[in-house]
């Protein structure tokens, strides 16, 4: 699992609709915000903000998620990837 977040997948491949990705990402958000103590729809919309090229809404999730368990390796491999990313773009961390 460590490796997810080097992979570099993009999710817009496993979709035929480029609007399916959307409308479910989209969906996946208002249910983890309609349910903030779903530790695993959080994570799954970090996820997928990830491999969107959301680095915003990844950090956000993921930071959501490593507060609710400070022991999700999963969370923090993503935050460590996502940190990496913001340096090597000279972009500062979400807030």
């Amino acid at each position: 699992m460590p490796e997810w977040p080097a992979a570099g997948a993009s999710l817009h491949e496993l979709y035929g609709r480029p609007d399916d990705l959307a409308e479910h990402t989209i969906a996946l958000r208002v249910y983890a915000d309609a349910n903030p103590t779903d530790a695993d729809a959080r994570f799954l919309l970090g996820y997928v903000s990830f491999f969107s090229g959301d680095l915003d809404g990844a950090e956000s999730a993921f930071r959501q998620v490593a507060e609710a368990n400070p022991d999700s390796a999963p969370a923090q491999e993503f935050l460590k990837r996502i940190a990496e990313i913001r340096q090597l773009l000279g972009q500062p961390a979400a807030k």
